[in-house]
């Protein structure tokens, strides 16, 4: 039958008009002003189709074959429906992808080195709110400085790393692409250069929380104590300075909705906004100058205590009440100088236990034979070195220094020294023993007495 090979031609046609649909996921779409052409091909390609349906000779031989109840016309009706409504999808795309148009217009100028270095400025702001907003400096003022240190610390890492990755792509571009960038790179990093800087200003101000106020959350750090008449007196400035340095801390607290700030004042800031920038700029070389000054009264307070320090063991006292300070590099300096001090307080005592071990040979306690109690001076006196030895080798926060390692070596060697001496005195009693000790231990211990009739008396050598 003529009318049905007819519409066996179309429906095939028709099919081969909706199965260009896919080529939208080609490989060959850039973009989407790519995607709004195709769609805008596709629609007017369905509009012919339907078009050319509408024409009554079609709809002639569509009505024959329904009379004759065709199979094929079955098919051929639900295409031209489905043409409908493939029709209606390609106007909606073409109606929303018309949105993008010019956007993606605009993205070709884009490379213009203006318009680009405008775009790794926003680039480098946009880094910069983001860390801004992973910092809270209320949570880290109110004692949390460790962890305010760790923020800080992974912003700053951020813009590095932001930095590395704009040379890594601007290195990629020069080997690659048509045209090398001539950028003001100056200008794209100002921000982040500035927001860096605020970042360590901040560290900065987070470590002297920790050494001058107390406020580690991670520890809980105790206030200095110090021993002997004095003490009382170096506690009270160590109270002093952590009260000084809160005061100091609270200016910056005053002011902390601007620290992290570091646009540049325009023509049109405001008056305030200018005094607070220019106040800024000058708090934090005040706090600096601040912690100097807290700094050099530490120093004149371990001079003041190391005055009346007389040996080692009240040395190192001292010394551990100071190692909190000793983070500070001003203090630490001192500190190192005062340990160097303390070796020396107790190589004194070394060289001054020699001289007794010389002076006092022969002396020993009345309450103890002349050989058992040479001996037992001697061992004291070692056993008074070997303690102290061991408060400094336990003392583990020590910082190193070469007279350490000399004062350890003359105290072995005094030890050894000491060991050989009672070694040699043992020797000595054994030698002054009679060689018949038997008959000693055959006489009583206690015998009539000679001079007092009827008493007994100790029968002991004399």
């Amino acid at each position: 039958m003529f009318e049905t090979g007819v519409v066996v031609q179309w429906t095939h046609q028709i099919r081969v008009a909706l199965s260009d649909r896919d080529q939208g996921s080609s490989q060959d779409m850039l973009g989407p002003t790519d995607e709004h052409s195709f769609w805008i091909y596709r629609y007017e390609n369905l509009a012919g189709v339907d078009f050319q349906l509408k024409n009554k000779h079609v709809k002639h031989i569509c009505d024959i074959l329904h009379m004759a109840q065709s199979t094929y016309i079955k098919q051929f009706v639900v295409l031209v429906e489905e043409i409908k409504e493939c029709m209606k999808e390609a106007k909606s795309n073409i109606e929303f992808l018309q949105i993008l148009n010019e956007p993606c217009a605009e993205l070709e100028t884009v490379n213009d080195p203006e318009r680009l270095s405008d775009l790794c400025r926003a680039f480098s702001n946009q880094i910069i709110l983001q860390c801004c907003q992973s910092v809270d400096l209320p949570f880290i003022f109110k004692g949390n400085a460790q962890a305010g240190i760790k923020i800080l610390k992974d912003c700053i890492e951020c813009c590095v790393m932001y930095k590395l990755l704009y040379e890594k792509i601007s290195e990629a571009h020069k080997e690659n692409g048509d045209k090398v960038w001539v950028l003001d790179e100056a200008s794209i990093f100002n921000h982040v250069d500035s927001f860096c800087q605020r970042c360590k200003d901040l560290i900065e101000v987070c470590d002297a929380m920790i050494i001058f106020g107390r406020m580690d959350e991670t520890q809980n750090i105790a206030m200095p104590s110090f021993g002997g008449t004095r003490g009382e007196e170096f506690e009270k400035v160590c109270e002093n300075i952590e009260k000084n340095f809160n005061t100091y801390l609270q200016a910056i607290k005053d002011t902390q909705d601007t620290i992290l700030d570091v646009q540049v004042p325009t023509w049109y800031d405001d008056i305030l906004r200018i005094e607070l920038k220019r106040m800024l700029m000058c708090l934090l070389p005040r706090f600096r100058s601040h912690t100097k000054e807290l700094e050099v009264v530490i120093e004149n307070l371990m001079d003041s205590v190391f005055e009346i320090v007389q040996h080692a063991e009240e040395g190192l006292h001292a010394l551990q009440a100071f190692y909190h300070y000793s983070k500070r590099s001003a203090v630490r300096k001192m500190f190192d100088k005062k340990t160097v001090y303390v070796y020396k307080l107790f190589e004194d005592d070394l060289q001054a236990t020699k001289k007794e071990l010389v002076d006092e040979k022969e002396q020993y306690p009345a309450s103890l034979p002349y050989y058992a109690g040479r001996a037992l001076m001697a061992r004291l006196k070692k056993r008074r070195l070997e303690r102290l030895m061991k408060m400094l080798d336990d003392a583990e926060w020590l910082p190193y220094c070469g007279v350490g390692e000399e004062v350890r070596t003359q105290f072995n060697k005094l030890v050894k020294t000491i060991d050989d001496m009672v070694m040699d005195i043992y020797h000595k009693w054994i030698d002054s023993l009679d060689e018949n000790m038997a008959a000693r231990l055959n006489r009583p211990l206690l015998c009539r007495s000679l001079v007092h009739q009827g008493l007994l008396e100790s029968n002991f050598d004399r």
